[in-house]
């Protein structure tokens, strides 16, 4: 969002903001300030937004499911885990953006999940989490997540 200051070497006769019940009004200073209140879809980064955002070592701070809050996952590994053990194998591996397999792989990056009958190659963040969503769009399921990167900033990206 981007700030406007019209100070007294601007002139103006009248300074007109649409929808002003979008707005907050407060005097500090001598001065009145104007702040536009968050929306519901201002606190959402979009699909595009969120990738081009720096995911390395990024986490999960909450995630939800078809608005059910799944506890105790910080890493995208655990939650595409978490993913495959409620999809049919057939529709994870037709759909799926990762490198995978039915056979039992413990080396060149991947590791076999005996629960889930899949060998999963490690992937970055970014790609880990294009997957994620990925698979819960394929099973016309929603997905709420919250992620903190690096650098602190929080990020709540909604499907």
């Amino acid at each position: 969002m981007n700030n406007i200051t019209v100070d007294n070497e601007t002139t103006y006769s009248t300074i007109i903001i649409q929808n002003i019940t979008n707005y907050s009004l407060t005097y500090e200073n001598n001065n009145l300030i104007i702040k536009k209140l968050l929306t519901t879809l201002d606190n959402y980064i979009s699909y595009n937004n969120l990738f081009k955002k720096n995911l390395k070592n990024s986490q999960i701070i909450y995630v939800k499911i078809d608005n059910e809050l799944i506890p105790n996952i910080t890493k995208y590994r655990k939650l595409i885990k978490y993913i495959y053990l409620y999809l049919d194998k057939q529709i994870i591996i037709n759909n799926t953006l990762l490198n995978i397999s039915q056979e039992e792989i413990n080396d060149k990056g991947y590791v076999y999940e005996s629960d889930i009958g899949l060998s999963i190659q490690g992937v970055d963040s970014k790609k880990a989490l294009k997957e994620i969503i990925n698979q819960i769009t394929k099973n016309n399921q929603s997905i709420e997540i919250k992620i903190k990167l690096i650098s602190d900033e929080e990020l709540v990206y909604k499907s």
